[in-house]
């Protein structure tokens, strides 16, 4: 299913992560899968803990990160919490 802005993600229960290096380490526990996000994937993660909606995501990267704007890189937000649902890391509540 697509994405929409007022879906909402969340962590999946059954991961470990630890921060390294600036870094997030996040491990699937199913299979032992390690996964290293980089510093906007960092950030997104730190915003997941409050179940964001894709726009609110996107508000926060703007508000932080020079030169990101939130119309123009809205998919690659997507394209990336896709990713990271695929990789059964996040939840997304889908939402009207």
């Amino acid at each position: 299913m697509e994405l929409s802005v007022h879906d909402r993600v969340s962590k999946n229960e059954h991961i470990a992560q630890r921060m390294f290096d600036d870094q997030m380490l996040v491990i699937t526990a199913k299979d032992s899968m390690l996964h290293k996000l980089d510093d906007v994937g960092t950030f997104i993660w730190s915003t997941i803990e409050k179940s964001p909606s894709i726009k609110e995501i996107c508000e926060l990267l703007q508000e932080s990160f020079e030169g990101f704007d939130s119309r123009k890189d809205l998919s690659d937000v997507c394209d990336f919490v896709e990713t990271l649902e695929k990789k059964k890391l996040v939840v997304v509540r889908h939402c009207s």
